[in-house]
């Protein structure tokens, strides 16, 4: 089973070697094609992967004016051959371990499967104990217990599944485009095998940015609320990732000490978020929180975020 590993790399020339080298250790043992997208770097990047790929025949390098990371991701899978796929940015790498343990995983049949990513010694969206290793579950499992993914990394994807069902990372969208992404993939995906792989570690530590608010982080949102409503087919999934949506523009005012009246106003959320959740949607506690009230959910986030 061939797998296409996907590589954005935006003035990356600091990290974008050890990137690729952990893949090729990593995944040696498996049949495999990196595809690099330099998209419009002003740094030395274009000529460090002229070099990696000299050293590498397995590299494929293409390159495009500046168009941002979603951009990027869905050229690599336009030209991806591999009937698996897997996105890896230019400053994470792949655990060293997993190679032959993920051979056997690519021979099972599934449309996603998800590994385990780790930044620093913390897990990224930790399923276990929802999920057992090898299982194999449905988007009412994920969604009943809670589990909705807003990064990729540590997925793999059927590449027939993405393109079969026109699944795209969208244009645009800076905020959240991985928890569009994934949600529309969740919304036509039929099977889901988790695997307890150590799979993806990410070099940068994402807590900081969970808790720091840009000037345009109310419209980027709002970018992907549209997003998700143009892109998630499935009602209850949509319904739940647009909330779960909020609740990461939550977070990150709450910290910033944005008023809720403010975010409301810019975001539009009147016309963009459904009033109630049904059945074991409206189960999850933040998500009744959110729904009850947005004052009092910014303020929960705000002390939980006092004693980190």
């Amino acid at each position: 089973m061939k797998l296409s590993v996907i590589i954005p790399a935006y003035n990356a020339e600091q990290t974008l070697a050890a990137c690729v080298e952990s893949v090729f250790s990593a995944l040696g043992n498996i049949e495999l094609e990196i595809i690099v997208i330099d998209d419009g770097s002003s740094d030395g990047t274009l000529k460090l992967l002229a070099s990696l790929a000299a050293g590498h025949p397995g590299i494929r390098v293409l390159n495009r004016a500046n168009g941002g990371v979603s951009a990027a991701r869905n050229l690599g899978l336009l030209q991806a051959s591999g009937e698996w796929v897997t996105f890896v940015d230019a400053d994470d790498t792949l655990d060293a371990s997993c190679g032959p343990v993920l051979a056997r995983a690519l021979k099972t049949t599934c449309d996603i499967l998800i590994l385990r990513s780790f930044a620093g010694n913390k897990e990224r969206y930790p399923w276990a104990g929802l999920f057992e290793d090898g299982s194999v579950s449905n988007r009412s499992d994920l969604m009943q217990k809670g589990y909705l993914r807003g990064s990729i990394c540590g997925c793999i994807f059927h590449r027939n599944f993405l393109i079969d069902n026109g699944l795209r990372f969208p244009k645009g969208v800076r905020l959240s485009e991985d928890t569009v992404f994934f949600s529309a993939c969740l919304s036509m995906a039929s099977s889901i095998r988790f695997c307890n792989i150590p799979f993806y570690r990410i070099g940068v530590s994402e807590s900081s940015a969970s808790r720091t608010f840009r000037p345009d982080d109310p419209e980027q949102l709002a970018l992907a609320m549209d997003a998700v409503a143009a892109s998630v087919q499935d009602g209850p999934v949509r319904n739940y990732t647009l909330y779960k949506l909020m609740i990461v523009l939550a977070s990150r005012s709450a910290a910033a000490g944005i008023p809720a009246g403010e975010i409301y106003r810019r975001c539009g959320l009147s016309g963009r978020l459904p009033l109630k959740l049904e059945g074991i949607y409206a189960e999850r506690f933040k998500i009744r929180i959110l729904n009850l009230s947005f004052n009092l959910f910014r303020r929960l986030i705000a002390l939980r975020d006092s004693f980190r």
